[in-house]
């Protein structure tokens, strides 16, 4: 929890979950980019070799941050989807179907609310 509270107190990652994770996961996927500009700075190669390679962990750190961040995302939508369905019931007496099939912890998360407000309706 100390993580989580951590991070709710960065206004921008306030109000949003999936932010949170999002944000963890730009930060960890560009240290190595970051070990390597550090390596290629301090090292013996030369300019134009240096800058190749520079330019080349860029451009795939880039590509790697953009499909990685958006999988997260996605992954992310069965929580949302579990906020939004018990939102839903509190707000407007309406009842989501929510998938309750699956295993994992938000599977099982999202099953529990179901049954909630099944159990409240």
């Amino acid at each position: 929890m100390k993580t989580y509270s951590a991070l709710s107190k960065i206004s921008f990652l306030k109000k949003r979950y999936n932010l949170k994770v999002l944000f963890l996961a730009f930060l960890g996927i560009h240290i190595p980019l970051f070990a390597i500009i550090a390596y290629l700075v301090t090292t013996s190669l030369a300019k134009e070799e240096a800058w190749s390679i520079g330019i080349l962990t860029l451009i795939f750190t880039l590509i790697a941050t953009a499909v990685t961040l958006f999988l997260l995302n996605k992954l992310l939508k069965p929580l949302i989807q579990a906020k939004n369905a018990l939102n839903e019931y509190i707000y407007f007496a309406k009842v989501n179907e929510l998938p309750t099939d699956y295993e994992d912890e938000v599977g099982v998360l999202m099953a529990d609310v179901s049954q909630s407000i099944k159990s409240l309706e």
